[in-house]
C-alpha cells in the first residue's frame, strides 16, 4: 500500500490516503508503524489521532481522506464594540408613572426621551476589539490568535461631535439625536405636537444652552422649563420658565401660574396670567386683565391690563381701564408688596402676644427664682414649659417681623431704578385700534412717585419726567433717542 499525506487548513488538518501499489500483485497491509514513520519525517508532531492511526493497522483496502491528525485552532478576540453613554428612548416607549393606586401621572417630566449634554460631555465609548486565543498547526507551531473585527468611531459620530481617545464627545451643548447610523448633537429638540398627555412637562436644566421648539401648544397644567423655548401655538395656564421665549400666537389663561423669562416675544396675551420679563415684546394686544411686570415692554394695545415696567413702556393705543406703572422696578415691588401682605397679616396676632407676653414675663421671672429652690415643685414643672413655649413664639414673631421690616426697607431703597422711566403712547389714549369707536377710558398711570389720571379719550405722547422728577407730557419727541434706550427689545 502507498501512503498518501495532504496537509490542508494551514497546517491545522492532516489526511491520510491509503493507495493501491500498482507495481505488485499483493497490497502489503499498513501498520501503525509505517503512519507513525511517515509523519515523523514529514515532522507532524501534534494532534496525532491515536485512535484513527490504530484503526487503520492491517489495511489492505484503499481508502481516502482519513483525518490523520489536527492542530488547535486559534480563537477569534471580540469584535470592537461602541456603548452609547446617552441613547435617547423613544417617546412611545417612555410611559407615564403610575401609582400604587393605579392613577397615572400624566404631568411629570418622563425620563429617557429627551437626552441633553453639555458641550465636552463623554455620549459613547468604543470598546477596542481584542485577539483571540492562540493555536497550534501540527507541525507544533504556535498560530496567534485572530483579533476581533474594529470599526472607526467616526463612522458612529455625527453633528457635532468630536473624537477624543476611544470617547465620542459633544462640540456644543445640545441633544443627543440618532440620525440613521450617526448619533448628532443639534442645538434644537422638535416636538412637533402639543405639550400635553402625550409627552408629560418638560424640565431642561439651565446650565444647558440649548432650545426646545414645540409647534403646537403647551396645555393646561404642565410645566416647560428650558433656556429657549419657541412655541407654535399658544400657552395655556401653564408654568413656563425660560431665558428667551417666543411664541407665535399667544399667552392665555386666566390662572395664577407666572410665565418667567428673561425676554419674551409673543403674538398676544388675553386673560390675568402673572407674567415677569426683562424686554416683552408683544405683537398686538395684553388685554383682559393680564398682569405684566417687566423692564420694558412694547406692545400694540394695552387694554383693560395691569402693566409695570422698571424702565420703559412703548405702545400705540391704551384702552379701557388699566393701572400702568413705570420707573418702579417690579422685583422691589413685588418684595415690597409681599412684606407689607405679611406684615399686616402678623400685625394683629403680634399685638395680642405682646399683651400676654408682658403677664407671662412676670410668672417667667417667678418660676425661674423657684426653680433655684425646688425644681421639681409642681408649679414649675406644669407652668414653665407652657411659658418657655410662649417665649419662642412671641420671640420668632419679634424675629420675623424685623427681617419682614428689613427686607421691605431693602426693597424699598431699590424701588425707583430708573432716572428717567418714560411712556410712550404714539396714538392714543381709549380709542379702539381697529374699529375707531371710543372706550372708557380711566386709565391710572403712574411715573416714578407721579400719578396721571386718563379720564377722557385722548391722544398720544410722551410722558415723562422732567429734571427735577415732574410729570410731563410731550406731543414732540425724539424717536431716535427713544428706540436707543429699548435695549432689552429687538424693535
Amino acid at each position: 500500500m502507498i501512503l498518501k499525506l495532504e496537509i490542508l487548513n494551514n497546517n491545522l488538518k492532516v489526511y491520510l490516503s491509503l493507495l493501491n501499489d500498482e507495481s505488485v500483485e499483493r497490497q502489503q497491509p499498513v501498520t501503525a508503524q509505517m503512519i507513525y514513520d511517515l509523519l515523523k519525517e514529514k515532522e507532524i508532531t501534534y494532534g496525532i489521532l491515536q485512535e484513527a492511526v490504530q484503526k487503520l493497522d492491517g489495511k489492505t483496502e484503499e481508502a481516502t481522506d482519513i483525518l490523520i491528525a489536527e492542530g488547535t485552532p486559534p480563537t477569534v478576540g471580540n469584535n470592537a464594540e461602541i456603548q452609547i453613554q446617552k441613547r435617547p428612548k423613544r417617546k412611545e416607549d417612555v410611559l407615564p408613572p403610575v401609582s400604587e393606586s393605579g392613577d397615572v401621572d400624566y404631568i411629570s417630566p418622563r425620563e429617557g426621551w429627551i437626552v441633553v449634554v453639555n458641550k465636552g460631555d463623554e455620549i459613547a465609548v468604543k470598546l477596542s476589539p481584542t485577539q483571540g486565543e492562540s493555536g497550534i498547526d501540527v507541525f507544533k507551531r504556535e498560530i496567534p490568535g485572530i483579533w476581533g473585527k474594529d470599526f472607526e468611531l467616526g463612522e458612529v459620530g455625527g453633528l457635532n461631535t468630536m473624537i477624543e481617545g476611544p470617547s465620542l464627545t459633544a462640540t456644543i451643548d445640545g441633544f443627543v439625536i440618532p440620525r440613521a447610523t450617526k448619533l448628532n448633537v443639534e442645538p434644537v429638540f422638535r416636538i412637533y405636537d402639543d405639550v400635553g398627555p402625550t409627552t408629560g412637562s418638560i424640565d431642561i436644566p439651565p446650565k444647558f444652552q440649548v432650545e426646545l421648539a414645540i409647534s403646537k401648544d403647551i396645555k393646561k397644567g404642565f410645566f416647560v422649563k428650558a433656556h429657549k423655548i419657541t412655541v407654535g401655538g399658544c400657552i395655556e395656564d401653564s408654568e413656563v420658565t425660560a431665558e428667551e421665549l417666543t411664541i407665535n400666537q399667544g399667552i392665555v389663561g386666566t390662572s395664577n401660574i407666572p410665565i418667567t423669562a428673561k425676554k419674551i416675544d409673543v403674538g398676544y396675551i388675553n386673560g390675568s396670567r402673572p407674567i415677569y420679563a426683562d424686554g416683552l415684546r408683544v405683537l398686538r394686544e395684553i388685554s383682559n386683565g393680564a398682569q405684566i411686570a417687566a423692564a420694558q415692554v412694547k406692545a400694540h394695545t394695552i387694554q383693560g391690563s395691569t402693566v409695570i415696567a422698571s424702565e420703559c413702556i412703548w405702545t400705540d393705543y391704551v384702552n379701557g381701564q388699566n393701572k400702568i406703572m413705570v420707573g418702579i422696578d417690579y422685583k422691589a415691588k413685588s418684595t415690597v408688596d409681599r412684606c407689607a401682605k405679611e406684615l399686616k397679616e402678623m400685625e394683629e396676632p403680634f399685638e395680642q402676644l405682646k399683651k400676654v407676653w408682658h403677664n407671662q414675663e412676670k410668672r417667667l421671672m417667678y418660676l425661674s427664682e423657684l426653680t433655684k429652690k425646688n425644681p421639681q415643685h409642681p408649679l414649675v414643672l406644669k407652668e414653665l414649659p407652657q411659658i418657655k413655649e410662649f417665649k419662642e413664639k412671641y420671640e420668632y414673631y419679634t424675629k420675623k417681623m424685623k427681617q419682614l421690616q428689613e427686607e421691605r426697607d431693602g426693597a424699598m431703597q431699590r424701588i425707583y431704578p430708573d432716572e428717567k422711566p418714560f411712556l410712550l403712547v404714539r396714538v392714543g389714549f381709549s380709542r379702539d385700534n381697529s374699529s375707531g369707536a371710543v372706550v372708557d377710558p380711566q386709565s391710572v398711570i403712574t411715573l416714578h412717585k407721579e400719578v396721571l389720571k386718563i379720564l377722557e379719550p385722548t391722544p398720544g405722547g410722551l410722558i415723562t419726567l422732567d429734571d427735577n422728577k415732574r410729570l410731563i407730557f410731550a406731543k414732540h419727541y425724539n424717536i431716535k433717542e427713544l428706540k436707543s434706550r429699548m435695549t432689552r427689545i429687538e424693535l
